[in-house]
């Protein structure tokens, strides 16, 4: 009982933050057609809309491992950056029948860092190169991982100044952040200068177990049950 009120109390944390990368489970919803701003290509986006997150597994950098649809994408027609959401059209039925459909998929981590001057929400940014970055580990491509360290240093630095050290949700993710890339006395000083809600105590203390044993790789906070 007490892990499963964890879990939602997690989840609750992670829907206030709006994480846009793979932060919610999915259902399928209505089509929507976009029009590319640069090649004015139109394609009917396979839509998606957030729904509850049975069966996801929550990790320490904040991502909760189910589908989403991708707030900004690499159209592989011209490889132009957009949201989609700013480029939505509408369509006749003669004209939507005509356009093909496309699944949009989210970007990688070197997409991320190619799109980051292009992105006007950094907080969005930063979190797509967080996530992908570990995505590499979460993926067991440990060559990658260690290949681009040096790169996600530079963004994850700049994202732990952007975190407001006063909010609860900021100060958590700062000194997981900090964890990640080896400042764990930082980390520690985060998490002991004032007391988390209790959705946010649990975690907190396995980040700072984690930190004063001077382990900076991501670990599962949460996943479900095996049946």
């Amino acid at each position: 009982m007490r892990k499963s009120y964890f879990a939602w109390g997690f989840i609750g944390l992670l829907l206030s933050l709006k994480v846009r990368s793979d932060a919610y489970a999915t259902i399928y919803d209505a089509d929507r057609f976009v029009k590319c701003p640069k090649c004015g290509r139109i394609w009917c986006e396979i839509s998606w809309s957030s729904d509850n997150t049975f069966n996801s597994t929550l990790w320490s950098d904040g991502k909760l491992d189910a589908p989403m649809l991708p707030s900004f994408v690499q159209w592989p027609a011209c490889g132009e950056f957009f949201y989609p959401k700013d480029n939505h059209r509408e369509l006749s039925q003669q004209q939507a029948d005509k356009v093909e459909k496309e699944y949009t998929k989210a970007l990688s981590f070197s997409q991320w860092v190619r799109a980051f001057p292009l992105i006007g929400d950094k907080k969005i940014a930063y979190w797509g190169i967080w996530h992908t970055y570990n995505d590499f580990l979460r993926s067991g491509d440990k060559a990658s991982y260690d290949r681009l360290r040096n790169v996600f240093v530079l963004y994850a630095s700049k994202f732990i100044d952007e975190l407001d050290s006063t909010r609860d949700k900021d100060r958590l993710f700062k000194a997981e952040l900090c964890r990640e890339i080896g400042r764990f006395d930082r980390c520690v000083e985060l998490l002991d200068c004032k007391q988390f809600p209790d959705n946010m105590k649990s975690f907190a203390d396995k980040v700072k177990q984690a930190a004063l044993r001077k382990d900076r790789v991501l670990f599962k906070v949460f996943e479900p049950q095996k049946k």
